[in-house]
């Protein structure tokens, strides 16, 4: 009796609600197919029915849990005008989740998943929404207007049909049945005609299409486990040391000692990280002019690094790196929101301990990932950040992620000034930070109107941010310079990380890959009295080189746990060790010419001779097994021995 009662009900779901969401779901896959077409011109051999049938099992699945929804509506004890407004909000959410995948999707060409969510996210809502919303064109807006319009004429409409009877019983379950079996076995009527292009063997290319065909409302309801792959419990960790050996394995070569700058003197140290700027756009130039000027004309009293690596193309990560000389976790947690106490000892401590005071000045806001807590634990005397900027005019407006650039100038000056004691701050601006956002003021280099599409008026808006932030770095040095304060100080000045603008493919903002625009980034050390001429550093350096190379410079000895040498040391030629798990975990490493990149979770292995490819357009792993076995059993190695270090020095989980 009970059933019958519940099928009774069940049957009076409009047919309404269930047709619209089976349609929310093809416009969705309709779109997003027509992407994928324009996107990867290398899945031509692909065939469209073929893309369909692999995306069938995700979308039937979604359209099922959107029935089931609806059905919950309607088994609930409430009028059927309640239930209608409810199936109808239920639908607009569902069509406004689907807009926006389809945005996502065109952004970051491929699905929408739970992989893009972090804990770091969290930490900075506002920022996120912001940027988000940024790049969401106008035509998005105006569709998930236009399909609320249309769900509310459709319910309007079927109330009028049901309350005078016209549709019936039998009507609404066939039409939907119907519907529902044609959209997904379609795709299996036509599979035939799909036997050549990817029934070859290319794992890539099957990894890429099952990624880019997922359902992004089941990657988020059935999202994995979200651990990162460990290494083959063959490969040893052999005799652990804190410092793992990143001696070249291709270059034998010992690199000289630099003697320009005289040892254990207690100079000034300034940090400057750039957000966002790689080696690929340091020397472009608009309509005639640098982007970078004031940056080029430190160069001539500079030892520039020409082949500088961020260790993890993410600012927390790159400030763990800088600060403390350590790699970073080999999973998706960030150690500075994570383990903020952890026993690491920062290059602000040992100066600390050393008669220095020291400082770091941010534009954002440093509860963001945890950074304000974990800088607590590392001896800084002053930490300067966004709810304190903005109370100083008169650059205490927002811009994008923080305040004016400019903002930072006047207590960088105070604080440096406050007393006769060496220091060391750390400066850490927004810029050019995703949304590229500049102040009205800052007369931009290029207009990004002149953009042909929508990513092309985004690069320009990155291209005058990071213009804008050349011209900020330029007027603190002439701040500082007119001060006296430069006398008796060293600069080290580089990016976090890079900015990527689908120079490969998915590969857009910064911390999803290991390639050339996410991870080799300019730095120059800098003294005008010191350094007379430009010297290029041609050897392989990395952020985790930076605190040891501080100490060289002082004479102080660099802590046992430090990853890092100094840039400025007679040593063995390096390898950059090169780590993401921000989307996939990719461990990577470049030495020399060579650039090795492994998938951990695919096995996808990619290897470029940047001397002849520098692009990292052939990969050359077939061509050269021996050498790839030679990389990969060593960023396997690096697995083991990242997490040997931080079993070390985190507290044992109870």
């Amino acid at each position: 009796m009970m059933f019958n009662r519940i099928k009774d009900k069940l049957y009076t779901i409009p047919s309404a609600g269930t047709l619209l969401a089976l349609l929310i779901i093809f416009f969705y896959r309709t779109d997003v197919t027509v992407a994928v077409r324009a996107i990867y011109p290398s899945l031509e051999g692909v065939s469209t029915p073929e893309l369909l049938s692999y995306s069938m099992g995700d979308d039937m699945s979604a359209f099922i849990l959107s029935v089931i929804m609806l059905s919950a509506i309607y088994l609930l004890p409430l009028s059927g005008k309640i239930r209608s407004v409810l199936s109808a909000i239920f639908l607009v959410l569902l069509h406004v989740f689907y807009s926006m995948a389809g945005n996502f999707f065109k952004t970051y060409e491929t699905a929408f998943s739970t992989k893009y969510l972090s804990d770091e996210i969290a930490t900075g809502m506002g920022e996120m929404i912001q940027s988000a919303l940024s790049e969401t064109p106008l035509s998005v807006y105006i569709k998930i207007v236009a399909g609320i319009l249309v769900i509310s004429a459709v319910f309007r409409l079927s109330g009028k049909l049901h309350r005078s009877g016209t549709t019936t019983r039998g009507m609404k379950v066939k039409v939907i049945a119907a519907l529902a079996v044609l959209f997904f076995l379609s795709p299996y009527i036509f599979r035939l005609q799909a036997l050549s292009g990817f029934r070859k063997e290319n794992s890539s290319e099957k990894a890429t299409v099952k990624e880019i065909t997922r359902n992004p409302a089941i990657n988020i309801l059935f999202r994995g486990s979200g651990t990162v792959n460990q290494p083959d419990s063959s490969i040893a960790a052999g005799e652990f040391s804190f410092r793992f050996n990143t001696d070249s394995i291709v270059n034998k070569g010992i690199v000289p000692k630099i003697r320009e700058i005289p040892r254990g003197k207690k100079y000034n140290i300034i940090f400057y990280f750039f957000e966002s700027t790689p080696v690929k756009y340091f020397n472009l130039k608009f309509n005639g002019k640098d982007v970078m000027p004031r940056w080029h004309g430190l160069m001539k009293n500079s030892m520039s690094a020409k082949n500088h690596y961020a260790n993890y193309p993410l600012s927390a990560n790159a400030m763990l790196s800088l600060l403390t000389s350590a790699y970073s976790l080999n999973t998706k947690d960030l150690v500075v929101q994570k383990h903020s106490s952890v026993k690491l000892k920062s290059l602000p401590e040992i100066l600390k301990k050393n008669g220095y005071r020291t400082a770091v000045i941010h534009t954002g806001d440093l509860r963001y990932a945890g950074q304000r807590r974990f800088l607590s634990y590392r001896s800084i005397d002053r930490i300067i950040d966004l709810p304190e900027l903005e109370k100083i005019p008169p650059y205490n407006f927002k811009v994008g992620w923080g305040v004016d650039e400019r903002a930072m100038i006047e207590p960088s000056v105070n604080f440096m000034k406050k007393s006769k004691e060496p220091f060391f701050i750390t400066y850490m601006p927004c810029n050019p930070h995703h949304p590229y956002a500049i102040p009205d003021d800052i007369k931009p280099i290029v207009d990004p109107s002149t953009g042909k599409t929508g990513r092309e008026r985004m690069f320009l808006r990155y291209i005058n941010s990071l213009h804008y932030a050349d011209h900020v770095l330029g007027m603190l040095m002439d701040r500082l310079e007119k001060e006296g304060l430069m006398e008796n100080t060293i600069l080290f000045l580089m990016a976090d990380h890079g900015e990527a603008f689908y120079q490969h493919s998915q590969n857009y903002n910064h911390p999803f890959f290991l390639y050339e625009e996410n991870v080799h980034v300019p730095m120059l050390i800098y003294n005008r009295r010191l350094i007379d001429s430009p010297i290029e550093i041609e050897s392989i350096t990395r952020h985790v080189d930076i605190p040891a190379t501080v100490l060289d410079l002082l004479g102080i000895k660099d802590d046992e746990k430090y990853e890092g040498t100094s840039v400025l040391s007679a040593r063995r030629e390096k390898l950059a060790l090169l780590h993401t798990s921000y989307k996939d975990d990719i461990l990577g490493v470049r030495d020399g010419n060579w650039k090795y990149t492994r998938n951990m979770a695919t096995g996808i292995e990619e290897l470029f001779d940047l001397g002849s490819d520098p692009d990292e357009r052939v990969n050359l792993v077939s061509q050269n097994a021996v050498l790839a076995k030679k990389f990969r059993d060593y960023v396997l190695r690096s697995r083991v021995h990242t997490i040997e270090y931080y079993r070390r020095l985190l507290p044992e989980k109870k």
